[in-house]
């Protein structure tokens, strides 16, 4: 991406262009915000975008699986890969944009602060059972900036209630070598139930990943045109991280889930 200075404006603007039509084309997200901070709608608030993938989240009340149909995905024109910090990936407007698209959507919707998460937290592979499937936003988005609670302190039930897990590539290559907070929790309470249900973590696990793709395979039956490239019907391998020029976020619509707690 060419740096965000007055002498690269034309081709900053041709870059946007490109990667605008590149999502509408393929209705990759419902909503993206580039580096000026100008807000595009991409895809109808009402119809399923291909932003999520296999992916899981809950609240309170519910589990998620699969979340292009239940939630809302916003795009971040940016750059993860090699970022160490957020002013490396956001530029102000785009902040300030996203707060107002997340207070819209919010409040058009009745969407829980709960249900504002990002794709990194959410993304999951299923045949080897790990977390961070896409790792953007496995840290530094600015929850605070957004109006919204911090969501790197709370447990993904990907981990505690799914039992998926990480290994060494995933922990250097997609997690700069530290899991986030609430992810280190979740994995000393999976293994607490592990022990409570006199298991091992891993035979526990693999219980669990039969009952993700199950749930999995609903989701996709109700919308087989999804055209999701990590389809668990398909033997396939994980998929690799978003596209250099994006990032993604994802807020929850006001749909229920297929599954209830």
């Amino acid at each position: 991406m060419y740096p965000f200075i007055p002498d690269n404006s034309k081709a900053i603007q041709q870059g946007s262009l490109g990667l605008i039509g590149l999502v509408r084309k393929d209705k990759k997200y419902n909503y993206l915000i580039n580096r000026v901070g100008d807000i595009y709608r991409i895809v109808r608030d009402d119809q399923a975008a291909y932003h999520a993938g296999n992916s899981l989240w809950a609240d309170a009340k519910n589990y998620y699986v699969i979340l292009n149909e239940s939630f809302i995905g916003v795009c971040f024109e940016s750059k993860f890969d090699g970022a160490t910090s957020l002013d490396q990936i956001l530029t102000e407007a785009q902040i300030i944009s996203g707060r107002r698209l997340t207070d819209v959507l919010r409040a058009r919707y009745n969407i829980d602060d709960a249900n504002c998460t990002t794709h990194g937290l959410t993304a999951v592979a299923p045949k080897e059972m790990l977390i961070a499937r896409h790792h953007d936003w496995v840290h530094f988005f600015p929850f605070e900036a957004m109006g919204l609670s911090n969501k790197y302190k709370v447990q993904p039930p990907s981990i505690t209630d799914y039992g998926f897990t990480y290994n060494d590539e995933v922990l250097a290559k997609k997690l700069g070598g530290k899991l986030w907070e609430g992810a280190q929790m979740a994995v000393e309470e999976f293994n607490r139930r592990a022990a409570r249900a006199r298991v091992s973590p891993d035979v526990l696990r693999l219980q669990l990943r039969d009952r993700y793709i199950l749930q999995a395979r609903k989701t996709f039956g109700l919308h087989p045109q999804q055209g999701d490239v990590d389809d668990p019907r398909l033997d396939k391998g994980t998929s690799a991280a978003g596209g250099s020029t994006e990032s993604g976020a994802d807020q929850s619509a006001a749909w229920k889930a297929l599954t209830e707690k």
